[in-house]
């Protein structure tokens, strides 16, 4: 014989599901905060340090906007992207996998665009070449476990990733260096777009080109900027990730990427 719920029984229930609920929250939270620290934040590479040998990267003649970067993004309670923007590795997403309980991850993958904006920079860096090859093996080390920490020096706060050999990339919250170049700001909107995407540069020259390329690294359209402001028809773009460059004066670049939904 069943047994008709009662008012009793109902209050009962749901306290039991309102108990579910707390715990189903409170637990990805506490996930996250283990981690909280790393994200909602650009992380700006500093310096490196190989085979005890430190290569400032700081010191570099590196034009504004191409600064080598991170952001570190979270898919769910344990995985997360890494995306590297700026010289020497722009345009990478590395997916990582944190150890539970520990300041440690590991490299799994990535997805890279098939292109390279940062050769150039070779021509006038005398280390350049030794930063980029290391940076690139340091995070296509995948089954690696890389470590990371916080170190307050001079007053100022690094973020260390370590490798399993003792490698270290310093990272820091802010540039601390202003290389003298001519830049082409500008910004996109909206992002994500679904039909018309809108550039507008902070100032205008006579010879500012736009190119967009798709994430395998295609040339769709290019474009010469003869308004500081554009309106760019994406509505026939397949859904996905695409990228513009601008080229102003000097052949200097500025790249953005931006989600066609």
């Amino acid at each position: 014989m069943k047994t008709k719920p009662t008012y009793k029984n109902l209050s009962h229930l749901f306290f039991l599901s309102a108990v579910l609920c707390l715990f189903g929250v409170l637990l990805p939270i506490q996930a996250h905060a283990q981690h909280e620290d790393l994200l909602d934040k650009t992380w700006y590479l500093y310096k490196l340090e190989i085979d005890g040998e430190e290569y400032e990267y700081y010191a570099l003649d590196i034009q504004s906007g191409d600064e080598a970067s991170i952001e570190i993004i979270v898919e769910n309670d344990l995985e997360a992207i890494i995306r590297l923007d700026g010289c020497p590795r722009w345009g990478c997403d590395y997916y990582i996998e944190f150890l539970e309980n520990e300041n440690r991850f590991v490299l799994n993958d990535k997805l890279c665009l098939a292109l390279d904006f940062c050769q150039y920079y070779n021509d006038y860096n005398v280390d350049y070449d030794t930063i980029a090859s290391y940076y690139g093996d340091f995070y296509e080390n995948f089954g690696a476990i890389v470590e990371y920490s916080f170190e307050t020096i001079d007053s100022i706060e690094y973020l260390i990733f370590t490798d399993e050999n003792g490698g270290k990339l310093y990272y820091t919250a802010e540039y601390l260096s202003t290389p003298d170049f001519d830049t082409t700001a500008f910004t996109i909107s909206p992002n994500p777009a679904q039909d018309q995407l809108y550039i507008r540069l902070d100032e205008l020259s006579s010879s500012t080109t736009l190119e967009v390329y798709d994430i395998h690294g295609r040339l769709l359209e290019i474009l010469k900027m003869n308004e500081i402001e554009i309106q760019l028809d994406v509505s026939d773009y397949a859904s996905g990730m695409y990228f513009i460059q601008i080229k102003g004066e000097s052949s200097n670049t500025q790249i953005a990427r931006f989600l066609k939904q």
